[in-house]
């Protein structure tokens, strides 16, 4: 955790079929529930988000949920992303505006007051408080790749991820793909 005191772990619920998010101090090893299973199931629904990976906001008040992945080559980087904000209690679906399954590295911004993704080659931005949603790329597809990377840069360099946010959050650096002319 950002404290640098403890970590956090995913463990199953004894009581539902889901995942709490538990913490676990280094010194102590006392071990506290940080999201119960219970929080995690959208409204509607009977059953709690299965977690393929999850990344906590600076301030650890807010956690962004992986999920309902799918293969890119070798690994799951493709699926969809939910965000909890914990003081409020208040579960929210990211991309309702993209094809289900296509959203890639999701990252909060530093403030975690938007989250950056990438959707089908391009590259987004979700207001969190009012849910709009900023296109940023639009040239994405056939030869052009933003934000991301293709099967070569993945197997010989490992590179998947292929934007950042600034340090004040004003503005995203992202790699772009021309890959005309490649076989």
């Amino acid at each position: 955790m950002k404290d640098n005191e403890g970590y956090s772990t995913l463990e199953a619920n004894p009581d539902i079929d889901g995942t709490d998010i538990v913490r676990y101090e280094v010194k102590s090893g006392d071990r506290s529930v940080l999201v119960n299973a219970q929080q995690l199931i959208p409204e509607g629904e009977n059953q709690s988000l299965s977690i393929r990976d999850y990344q906590w906001s600076a301030d650890n008040e807010k956690l962004l949920i992986f999920t309902n992945t799918r293969k890119v080559w070798r690994y799951h980087t493709r699926g969809d992303y939910w965000v909890l904000d914990l003081p409020t209690g208040t579960l929210q679906q990211l991309g309702k505006t993209v094809p289900r399954t296509t959203m890639m590295f999701a990252k909060f911004s530093p403030d975690a007051s938007r989250v950056g993704y990438v959707s089908e080659l391009n590259i987004y931005v979700e207001d969190l408080a009012n849910g709009e949603v900023k296109q940023i790329t639009k040239d994405g597809g056939d030869n052009i790749i933003n934000g991301t990377f293709d099967w070569a840069y993945e197997e010989e360099f490992g590179c998947r991820d292929g934007f950042r946010w600034s340090p004040d959050g004003d503005h995203i650096a992202y790699w772009q793909s021309d890959t005309q002319g490649t076989g």
